[in-house]
């Protein structure tokens, strides 16, 4: 079963402690009443290695607050999190070199898991959009830079 090594208060895991189950995904850092709450690390153990899924700040067991998640596809997020999901500012890298190196890159603003509002997308091919976004699609005011053409779209754009 899971092994805990840290404080308690009242028999419920509170204060800072460190988390391993079965698998061996592993967290360490602050909880209250048995949940991740306050600061922490979590490493998700696949094949035998760890790697670090989040490093940021949590709520009763979801992200919260700030903090930096990668996945296992390689993809990294830094920024603002609510109830376990991206929401406000934050900087997405989708796939590339682990330095974000022939990446897409998104910074801006999320609702809900989603991109809307202003944001600007980088993509690996050198094109970049910067302007409104909405339900994770370019809508609403933008430029559109093309790379190897060497032009730009100045326009409004819907659920591109």
């Amino acid at each position: 079963g899971k092994k805990y090594k840290g404080q308690w208060v009242d028999n419920k895991i509170t204060g800072r402690g460190t988390m391993t189950w079965p698998n061996g995904d592993r967290y360490d850092g602050e909880w209250f009443e048995g949940k991740k709450h306050g600061f922490g690390t979590m490493w998700r153990c696949e094949h035998g290695k760890h790697r670090v899924e989040y490093n940021g700040t949590w709520v009763h067991n979801r992200r919260d607050g700030y903090g930096v998640m990668h996945n296992a596809k390689g993809e990294t997020y830094e920024g603002e999190w609510r109830d376990g999901v991206r929401h406000g500012r934050g900087k997405q890298t989708y796939g590339g070199r682990f330095d974000g190196a022939g990446a897409d890159v998104f910074d801006g603003e999320w609702v809900e898991g989603r991109r809307a509002g202003h944001g600007v997308m980088q993509l690996a091919n050198g094109d970049l959009y910067e302007g409104e976004w909405l339900d994770d699609v370019k809508h609403g005011a933008g430029v559109y830079y093309y790379e190897a053409k060497g032009m730009r779209y100045d326009g409004v754009w819907e659920r591109d």
